[in-house]
């Protein structure tokens, strides 16, 4: 094979290679904006009390993909006293803050454990 296919070869997977990460820097981008949109009007709805189960559980999910603790913690709350949750919500919620306990905030951890079982 000619030195100069090889190269032309090498130069097209370069090319394509960055036209792949533009796409995904723009699909990272429009992902990012469609979950904050989605994620300000599923908050707008907690404020009003007007979160569905459903809803509640998807608002969740966006903010623990945000890393948001503070909004994932006030949301759970707000599902813990509209609905009755089952097992697995509870497990998931237990679960997510013994990871994060340190020192006094285990009896936290244990305290939630306690409001499961009720």
């Amino acid at each position: 094979m000619p030195k100069g296919s090889s190269d032309d070869d090498d130069d097209r997977s370069d090319d394509d290679d960055e036209r792949e990460g533009e796409g995904s820097d723009d699909d990272s981008d429009s992902f990012s904006a469609e979950t904050d949109e989605r994620c300000g009007e599923l908050l707008a709805q907690l404020q009003q009390g007007s979160l569905t189960y459903g809803a509640a559980l998807e608002l969740i999910g966006l903010l623990k993909a945000r890393a948001d603790l503070p909004g994932v913690r006030q949301a759970r709350e707000a599902l813990a006293a509209a609905y009755p949750l089952p097992e697995a919500v509870w497990l998931e919620w237990i679960e997510d803050e013994a990871r994060l306990a340190a020192g006094d905030e285990v009896d936290e951890v244990i305290e939630l454990a306690g409001r499961a079982v009720r």
